[in-house]
């Protein structure tokens, strides 16, 4: 504050000297402090993404310290954070299994033992985004039985040549095979063709000693035999 005094009493006259000393005088005084009001520091840097996929937030901060508020001063107006989206990338889905399928109604095959399957799809969810695809297998199978099949029979080998049938003269050699490689089963048919083979044979003549006109010698067929009549 200050104060003022004036050259009056008397004032100078005649070529009198003026008043010596200031005029106006000044002291310092202090009510209260002034209110200060708020200031925003810098904006921070953004932070760290919140994920790595599928859309996050990142912020950043500042402060009302730039000044602070302070004896009554206005606070800062605005956000002191601030916000922003981020990988909006959509992030990879693992495929997962359906369900099983019902096993299929029919059997691989019509007799004997099949099998019968049933499936499942990577649906549940399907994979997507690079996501991996399921792991396992997608079908399944079980045995099934259905009636024995028919067996057809089949020849063994034939076996060696018997002896001949005479000691001299014509006579026969035979020889045998059967079904039996596999036999026939289930109405399979059973084996076509000769079970029992004969072939001609003649060791020695025999000697003409006999006066019979007649005489037999056996055929092609084993147990059958044909009389001949001497020229």
């Amino acid at each position: 504050m200050s104060r003022e005094r004036f050259c009056n009493n008397p004032r100078p006259a005649h070529n009198g000297s003026s008043c010596v000393g200031d005029n106006k005088e000044t002291s310092h005084c202090h009510d209260r402090e002034c209110p200060i009001n708020g200031g925003w520091s810098h904006w921070s840097t953004f932070s760290h993404c919140s994920v790595t996929c599928g859309g996050g937030n990142s912020t950043r901060s500042r402060t009302c310290t730039n000044p602070s508020p302070a004896h009554g001063g206005h606070s800062c107006q605005g956000d002191p954070i601030q916000t922003t989206t981020c990988r909006n990338t959509p992030c990879p889905v693992d495929g997962g299994w359906g369900g099983w399928s019902q096993w299929n109604a029919q059997c691989s095959v019509t007799c004997g033992q099949g099998v019968r399957t049933r499936d499942r799809h990577c649906s549940n969810p399907p994979p997507a985004h690079g996501g991996a695809a399921c792991v396992g297998n997608a079908f399944d199978s079980q045995a099934c039985q259905q009636p024995d099949c028919p067996v057809n029979g089949q020849w063994s080998g034939w076996s060696g040549f018997s002896l001949c049938s005479s000691t001299c003269g014509p006579g026969a050699q035979i020889r045998k095979r059967t079904c039996t490689q596999p036999p026939p089963s289930n109405g399979g048919s059973s084996c076509v063709g000769d079970e029992i083979e004969s072939v001609q044979c003649q060791i020695n003549p025999c000697p003409a000693t006999t006066t019979q006109q007649w005489i037999t010698i056996p055929t092609n067929h084993p147990a059958s035999f044909v009389t001949l009549k001497k020229k």
